[in-house]
């Protein structure tokens, strides 16, 4: 779990790397050359997406999560108690 871990922060670090140098390279392009990027947009929003998905996968505990629970509210016992096989937080 640990070298998982690891490797998943590595990942973040690259793609706010990446992120980083397209940020860079945009403004380059821009004022130095004069002409302005159209994919530097799409791809810094993408990775910066995806590092927020990442992050809240790994940094925020499962019972905080947020959960689509209306199959899980519509299926329970009439004594409220929850299912101990809801996949739902």
């Amino acid at each position: 779990m640990r070298l998982a871990r690891r490797a998943i922060d590595a990942a973040c670090v690259a793609m706010f790397v990446v992120v980083f140098a397209v940020f860079l390279y945009k403004i380059v392009m821009r004022y130095a050359v004069g002409d302005a990027v159209a994919w530097g947009d799409e791809l810094t929003v993408v990775l910066f997406i995806w590092i927020v998905f990442i992050a809240n996968a790994f940094l925020v505990p499962d019972e905080r999560q947020i959960c689509f629970d209306l199959i899980d509210r519509t299926c329970r016992p009439a004594d409220g108690a929850r299912p101990r096989s809801s996949g739902c937080c």
